[in-house]
């Protein structure tokens, strides 16, 4: 993990006392990424802004814990992923229906597959490729968030990928 900024570390301190500026700005700098991640994991744009205020005051409940080892974007990525997992464990028998935000609109049964061979995804492997092929994080930020190694998350990313391919291919077969 890469030496944080003096901005970063100013944000951590800030974030640790409880200042609502700090969270304020972690808002205006995180909010709508976060709503987008929490949007795709839990298929629901209402459900999304609940999950991202449950996260944020989650945050700020236990700023005091954050120890500024990673960007606080990551801690509160985190936060925001475990609160989804809660959600879509909660409502479980159902299951998630995905909903990708920043998919094509032009080829609406594509995007049905697509959503559909993602929801069918194992809940780890869908948050990694959710991460990194929808909301375009990288691979160390994604192991910051997920508080794991870069070579799992890459492994991860690689079954996910493997999986789609074999859920679509029939899918294309018949196309």
């Amino acid at each position: 993990m890469t030496a944080l900024s003096r901005v970063e570390v100013d944000l951590a301190e800030g974030l640790r006392n409880g200042s609502s500026l700090a969270f304020e700005r972690l808002y205006r700098e995180q909010g709508n990424r976060m709503k987008s991640i929490a949007a795709n994991m839990l298929g629901s744009r209402s459900e999304a802004e609940d999950a991202v205020h449950d996260a944020f005051v989650k945050a700020f409940r236990c700023a005091g814990q954050f120890d500024g080892r990673c960007p606080a974007e990551h801690w509160l990525i985190r936060i925001l992923v475990n609160t989804c997992r809660d959600r879509i464990r909660l409502r479980r028998p159902a299951g998630p229906e995905v909903e990708l935000q920043r998919a094509p609109r032009e080829d609406h049964a594509l995007r049905m597959a697509l959503r559909e061979a993602i929801a069918q995804l194992p809940e780890r492997q869908r948050t990694v490729f959710l991460l990194h092929s929808v909301e375009g994080l990288r691979h160390a930020e994604i192991a910051s968030i997920l508080d794991e190694a870069e070579g799992t998350v890459r492994g991860v990313l690689f079954e996910a990928r493997k999986r789609l391919r074999s859920i679509l291919r029939p899918a294309e077969a018949g196309a």
